[in-house]
């Protein structure tokens, strides 16, 4: 046993997860704290397409404290093999900071990195092809936009609890595990969609990226693009709208100003936006409020991704996070994250196709989110020697 020398709750939690063999396991925090739930005392398994709030809200009625995710096939799009949402009851929860003890000496100095663009090989034509159609879409009546994503396949050697921590840590990102029996996710996620409680929560709200890697100065330039192109702006208002619209059917919604969430290798336009709930508002009507679709209007768009992506989206786009036995909430939404099914490890990349939007451009904005995915640097391709 040891403590982290980086003084990183991501690292105690790692090496944690490492030695527990529980077939349900879950993570979730900062560099500051992460909570780590095992075993499962029960589990609520939710169906394509259900409206599962009243099921959510019994569920945790009945077991107090609860984690899991809500897939996008709650919107009743595919789920592939994962059911489209799962709740768990575990049978212990730990509150880890950066001075606990974990199995195994730390590990955070690991040699460098690679990401998921790393290995963005496979042909892109039926992406762009689709992308096509959506802007064809979006373009024929005002309001209209859709995230169109793509999924990225990943080696399967990869072991998934390396993965946590390996970004820099951020407070207002949130870092994340999930483990159940067909199904593992990991990453950090940049949005934190329902943080609070029924009474008043915060939804942060990112949407608007611009890469930053290159020179300092290329980093201002970046900055500055963000701060003031109005085609980002008006992609981020768009979101935001859309995300206000739906929290303000649960009560009153107010916005904070517009902010940057500047990273490591991107940043992306953020609003704040706290809703307090209307009383007898239950945590189940919050998140299902929170659920993001993407989508204006949401049926049509749904139905045209459908058609453009090549395979379903399982929890990707979801939401992931944990219920505290005192009823307050934190979930982030499933994005940056790699997940493993039954077919095969891979991650996901969106873009929103606003009618300001161009294929190539929105294309490359998907390579900038995978590389913004860390990978463990022995996952990069290796170059192959040449002839002489």
């Amino acid at each position: 046993m040891s403590r982290c020398r980086h003084h990183d709750a991501r690292c105690v939690a790692r090496r944690r997860l490492r030695a527990a063999d529980d077939a349900h396991a879950f993570a979730f925090g900062t560099a500051d704290e992460v909570v780590v739930a095992l075993g499962a005392r029960a589990r609520l398994v939710l169906e394509p397409g259900e409206d599962g709030s009243a099921r959510v809200d019994a569920f945790l009625a009945e077991h107090g404290q609860a984690w899991g995710y809500l897939g996008f096939g709650l919107h009743g799009a595919p789920t592939g093999p994962a059911p489209a949402g799962v709740l768990v009851a575990p049978l212990s929860l730990h509150r880890l900071g950066p001075g606990d003890d974990a199995p195994g000496a730390c590990d955070c100095e690991r040699a460098g990195h690679a990401s998921a663009r790393d290995l963005d090989d496979a042909p892109a034509e039926a992406w762009c092809t689709g992308a096509e159609a959506v802007l064809a879409w979006v373009r024929e009546a005002p309001g209209r936009r859709l995230t169109l994503a793509r999924r990225v396949e990943l080696p399967d050697t990869l072991v998934m609890e390396d993965l946590l921590g390996l970004a820099p840590p951020d407070p207002r990102c949130r870092d994340l595990l999930l483990r159940l029996p067909g199904l593992s996710v990991c990453g950090q996620s940049p949005e934190l969609l329902a943080d609070g409680t029924v009474h008043g929560f915060d939804t942060w709200k990112v949407s608007g990226t611009v890469p930053l890697a290159g020179p300092p100065g290329r980093r201002a330039e970046a900055l500055a693009r963000l701060r003031e192109g109005a085609d980002l702006a008006a992609e981020h208002e768009g979101g935001v709208a859309a995300t206000e619209a739906a929290l303000s059917r649960l009560g009153t919604c107010a916005r904070a100003p517009r902010d940057v969430l500047a990273l490591s290798e991107l940043a992306h336009l953020l609003t704040r936006l706290h809703t307090r709930p209307a009383p007898g508002t239950t945590v189940g009507r919050c998140l299902q409020a929170v659920l993001p679709t993407g989508a204006s209007p949401a049926q049509a768009g749904l139905e045209l991704l459908r058609r453009h992506e090549a395979a379903p989206r399982g929890p990707y786009y979801g939401l992931v996070g944990w219920v505290e036995g005192d009823g307050r909430f934190h979930f982030a939404q499933a994005l940056r994250l790699v997940l493993r099914d039954a077919t095969g490890t891979h991650t996901w990349a969106g873009a929103a196709l606003t009618p300001r939007s161009t294929v190539a451009g929105e294309l490359e904005e998907t390579r900038t989110k995978l590389g913004a995915i860390r990978l463990p640097a022995s996952t990069a391709p290796r170059a192959q020697p040449t002839g002489g």
